[in-house]
């Protein structure tokens, strides 16, 4: 279960006139009027808590192995889903910044508490207590966050006092977490656009997830039963056709009487307390806003976090005809998706792509007699490549669009282009089975590069009876 983070102030009763427009008692923080943050702070909070909830329950229906201690392995997993939004803009400069918002406040609320109880000299959790100690939890979180998009959390890790060798760190272990849970899941997991490693039909049996907001005693309650409940109970039904669960797994908000938020393996239930999400808005008011049991009584004395902006990528074109010894666009029925593949990326390919053109070798024949400053990049790692290509395993590997080996490929691209970001660059693997060539035209495309994914690779290049050369004797 959930329990409130250890300092986290109890809410007391709302002072002054109620002019939030909510029934119910309590407070309502409203963090200054500002309407964006506003639902970032209670929906970070939500999805850090339901997340983890949710974690639970995918262990317990699915009997999922779990060889480390279920809350933290729980923590991690609910760090991967509320990081994955930021990773992957949806080109709304509104929402993407709402996105990067309730991650960081999904995190923070471990700092706040951890630093309270640090500064009134309290001993930290339990020692046969299950759940990690706060500012641990608050490490754990934030590095997968970090590692999945450094250039939105950097701020937020240089603030809070992140050394650099736990940032160095920080991309290997996102990686390592994502591969993991995204393999551990695969089994029970739907093939489709958002989750490309699914090895389910679509249209595999499962049952739902269903969602109740019941009405509440406090503002904060009715703020999600009155106001938020159709945006968030959607997303939580989606679970419900991502996974293939073997029973109904059915979530309620409400009034509990107490902080806290749990899952029942006997009844296949998640709780979710309003008192919980409550108190944690409270705590995280008084500190940046410098309310009272999350009341205005004072002028405000802190402002809002910086907001990032991301851009919007571009999307994808569609391919030429095949050409050579086999069908070079055949359908497998994976769908495309701005997800990379997770390691060892072997299996079949989609046929499109939305951050590159795709193209067959007779396409590819054409592209380098017309194009003298082709950069042809091969992800295969076989002993033999394409006379001008340039060997880099390390272009098609798993991770996500925003971490530090982007910025190094993208360095290494205006080396080879002569800093000319006009040139084609054409990403290639070893056949239409090796998906790490579709790791790196996602890559490349989301750089911003005029991507090309050769999608039959070194296999239909040779099958083809073209030209090839030991790696040695290719470019470098």
């Amino acid at each position: 279960n959930t329990q409130p983070p250890a300092s986290a102030p109890r809410s007391g009763p709302a002072a002054g006139r109620d002019n939030t427009g909510l029934p119910g008692a309590g407070p309502y923080p409203r963090f200054g009027g500002d309407t964006e943050r506003i639902v970032a702070v209670y929906i970070g909070l939500m999805k850090s808590i339901f997340m983890h909830e949710f974690g639970h329950a995918l262990i317990g229906e699915l009997q999922l192995p779990s060889t480390g201690a279920e809350e933290d392995a729980v923590d991690i997993y609910a760090a991967l889903q509320i990081v994955e939004p930021t990773m992957y803009p949806s080109g709304n400069k509104d929402v993407d910044r709402m996105a990067s918002e309730a991650a960081t406040y999904a995190a923070l609320q471990w700092y706040y508490s951890g630093k309270i109880s640090e500064n009134r000299g309290q001993a930290p959790s339990a020692w046969q207590d299950e759940h990690t100690g706060d500012l641990k939890r608050f490490r754990n979180m934030l590095c997968i966050m970090y590692g999945g998009n450094p250039s939105v959390f950097e701020s937020v890790v240089r603030q809070t006092g992140f050394e650099d060798r736990t940032k160095a760190r920080c991309t290997d272990e996102f990686s390592k977490q994502n591969r993991a849970w995204r393999k551990i899941l695969a089994p029970h997991t739907r093939v489709g656009t958002w989750t490309p490693d699914g090895e389910r039909p679509a249209n595999a049996p499962g049952a739902p997830v269903n969602v109740v907001f019941e009405p509440s005693q406090r503002k904060i309650g009715n703020l999600f039963a009155n106001n938020l409940s159709a945006a968030i109970g959607e997303n939580i039904k989606l679970l419900g056709k991502t996974y293939v669960l073997p029973r109904p797994v059915n979530v309620t908000f409400k009034d509990c009487g107490k902080l806290n938020a749990w899952y029942s393996p006997r009844e296949g239930t998640i709780t979710m307390c309003y008192e919980l999400i409550e108190n944690i808005a409270v705590m995280i008011s008084d500190i940046e806003m410098g309310t009272v049991g999350g009341e205005v009584v004072a002028k405000d004395g802190s402002a809002p976090p910086p907001r990032q902006q991301q851009a919007p990528a571009g999307q994808g074109q569609g391919a030429a005809a095949p050409t050579g010894g086999f069908d070079e666009l055949k359908d497998s029925g994976i769908p495309a998706t701005t997800l990379l593949f997770s390691a060892p990326y072997k299996g079949p390919t989609p046929v499109q792509h939305y951050r590159a053109k795709v193209i067959t070798t007779g396409d590819l024949v054409q592209l380098i007699k017309n194009n003298k400053n082709l950069v042809i990049v091969d992800t295969s790692g076989l002993a033999d490549t394409l006379p001008i290509a340039y060997p880099l395993t390390d272009a098609g590997s798993d991770g996500s669009v925003k971490d530090h080996l982007q910025n190094a490929l993208d360095d290494w691209l205006l080396k080879k282009s002569g800093g000319n970001r006009g040139v084609p660059i054409v990403l290639m693997g070893a056949s239409m089975d090796d998906r790490s060539s579709y790791n790196a035209a996602l890559r490349v495309g989301t750089l911003g590069w005029d991507a090309y994914w050769y999608r039959g690779g070194m296999q239909a290049w040779v099958a083809n009876g073209l030209p090839t050369t030991p790696v040695k004797a290719a470019q470098n």
